[in-house]
This record gives C-alpha cells, structure tokens and sequence, in this order.
C-alpha cells in the first residue's frame, strides 16, 4: 500500500512509501488485554486512504491477532509512531498528519509485537 503526497504547481510533494509488515509476537508475551488466557499474536496496520498532501490528515489502524485467531481494533492500546517526525505526525488515536515532503513509515507497537505500514 503505497501513500503518497501529490506535486502541485505551488507546492512540492513526494511519496510516503508504506510498506505493510506483520510480524509474530511471542505467546508468553504480557499482551493480554483481551482476555486472561489469550495472548496477541500479531498487529495489522492499514490506513484509510493512498494519497494525501501537506496539512492533510489519514486515519491509521492497528488490528490485533489473538492466540483464539479472535481480531480486533486494538488502535488506541498501542503505541504509534512516525519514522521521521519531520514529514508526518501521529496521534494516539491512529491519525496521522502530512507535515511537510518526504517518506516516513507508521508503525505499532505493543509488547513484542510490531507492524509497519
């Protein structure tokens, strides 16, 4: 999924290159917000659109993978982060926020589990 910042005749834009990873997490992980005996197995991360521009904003979501194979959006227990705070900010909530051109990768962290878009 690729999210990218167009060029116009004023203002100069370029391509934020997400690249979506899921990576397992370990089941003896501290992960169990769900329910007592089910742990996460992994985090998804999507986002609602593919193109925005300086000042515009994309909503982010994590996803949860449970050991019971039991999903849910678990966007708001993670931690959230821009790779390059100069071009993209995100919030708690999942919303991220095109700050200036250039690529950044979001990624979600709980515990041992990490994913990227």
């Amino acid at each position: 999924m690729r999210t990218c910042l167009h060029k116009s005749t004023t203002l100069f834009f370029a391509c934020l290159i997400m690249v979506l990873l899921s990576t397992s997490c370990n089941s003896d992980s501290s992960d169990t917000t769900k329910k007592e005996d089910v742990a996460l197995q992994s985090i998804t991360v999507t986002s609602d659109g593919h193109s925005i521009t300086v000042g515009e904003q994309i909503q982010f979501t994590a996803t949860g993978t449970y050991s019971d194979s039991t999903t849910s959006d678990i966007t708001s227990s993670v931690q959230l982060t821009s790779s390059d705070t100069r071009v993209a900010s995100i919030e708690s909530s999942g919303l991220a926020t095109a700050l200036t051109a250039g690529t950044t990768t979001i990624t979600a962290t709980s515990g041992s589990c990490k994913s990227a878009l």
